[in-house]
């Protein structure tokens, strides 16, 4: 038998650990089998809010768009819904059609009763702009060799008639440590 003191004091250090047991919020794969589990938040943009998932111990990136986002005005025009729909269904079409080791690849969509995932490669290094940030400048020899990766990201999209309306530095990933193709276009 264990003592009160004994006992108020594991429920006290239960409570203060009690964050660390929460269950982990969990995403069924609809096309591999396991589940994508939900790690930390990367970013939000405009329309949708990037996450960080892992199954099976491999990392991806997971872009989350709100289905609030796409009906939010369907009382005032379903012309407004129905251009989101296809914006959504535009941005998948090309990730699948578009393969090179310069752009993000797409692994699958998942659809929830609030939100669709755009399931993708996980770039691990953060954007080009971050890394800018900290190095304020590049060598000549890297800066040639990332812009040259971007060439052939953007000749990739352009061989399948696909043009990035919006390329920045912050769209551009890195990823380490592919030495060979270390930039990726993503958005």
């Amino acid at each position: 038998m264990m003592d009160d003191t004994r006992k108020s004091s594991i429920l006290r250090k239960a409570s203060i650990d009690a964050p660390k047991l929460v269950k982990k919020q969990v995403l069924p794969s609809r096309k591999y089998t396991g589940t994508y589990i939900f790690e930390e938040k990367l970013g939000k943009g405009m329309q949708s809010t990037v996450w960080k998932f892992v199954r099976e111990g491999q990392v991806y990136a997971a872009k989350q768009t709100s289905k609030t986002w796409i009906y939010e005005k369907a009382a005032e025009s379903m012309e407004w819904v129905k251009r989101r729909q296809q914006s959504l269904a535009r941005e998948i079409l090309f990730l699948e059609m578009i393969k090179s080791p310069n752009v993000v690849g797409f692994v699958e969509l998942i659809m929830t009763k609030n939100n669709y995932y755009c399931i993708i490669e996980y770039a691990n290094g953060g954007s080009l702009q971050n890394l800018l940030n900290l190095h304020t400048r590049f060598p000549e020899k890297i800066a040639r060799k990332i812009l040259k990766q971007i060439i052939q990201g953007c000749k990739a999209m352009f061989d399948v008639q696909v043009m990035h309306r919006d390329l920045k530095l912050d769209n551009i990933l890195i990823h380490f440590p592919d030495r060979e193709n270390f930039t990726r276009i993503t958005d």
